[in-house]
């Protein structure tokens, strides 16, 4: 019976998932056609700016990099940090054609210039926060799409879980 139960939910789960994505990616499309076409380079967010020719590009929220399926170079583990956290600016960045990783302000300044100053925000923020949570939820159906190693702290099922309602 809990297996039926498990099952039924998990198919219930990932119909409404499925139905939200179909309705977002129809706003998101939308969303698309206006302003600055621009997307941060690790983690995809849409610059928020207008499409007037500036120089510097903007998010003021930016996703875990993992939701496009960044993950680690040798452990396909997926990238669970916020890209503005202190631990993204003290990794090293790069593409998987290239042998060079380097700190982030180099990466991007070689690869995306436009992309400086990059903001910093601090793990206790509760955009952060929601972030996670909307990984846990998520998770296994990410790591499958994008054929990731999940090993996301189990500590986040009680620290997160409960952000984010089923």
């Amino acid at each position: 019976m809990q297996t039926i139960w498990i099952n039924t939910e998990r198919f219930i789960t990932k119909e409404r998932m499925r139905a939200h994505l179909v309705t977002k990616n129809i706003i998101m499309s939308y969303f698309n056609q206006l302003g600055c076409s621009a997307r941060c380079p690790l983690c995809s967010s849409k610059c928020e700016l207008p499409d007037d020719g500036h120089t510097q590009h903007q998010v003021s929220k930016h996703l875990l990099p993992a939701f496009t399926g960044f993950q680690g170079r040798d452990t396909k583990f997926p990238t669970l940090i916020v890209c503005t956290e202190d631990e993204a600016h003290d990794r090293r960045w790069g593409y998987q054609k290239d042998s060079i990783y380097l700190p982030l302000t180099e990466f991007l300044s070689k690869y995306h210039p436009s992309w400086i100053p990059f903001p910093r925000s601090e793990p206790s923020d509760e955009h952060v926060a929601k972030m996670r949570a909307i990984w846990w939820r998520l998770k296994g159906e990410l790591c499958e799409r994008y054929n990731m190693i999940d090993n996301t702290d189990p500590s986040w099922g009680s620290r997160y879980g409960s952000l984010i309602p089923e």
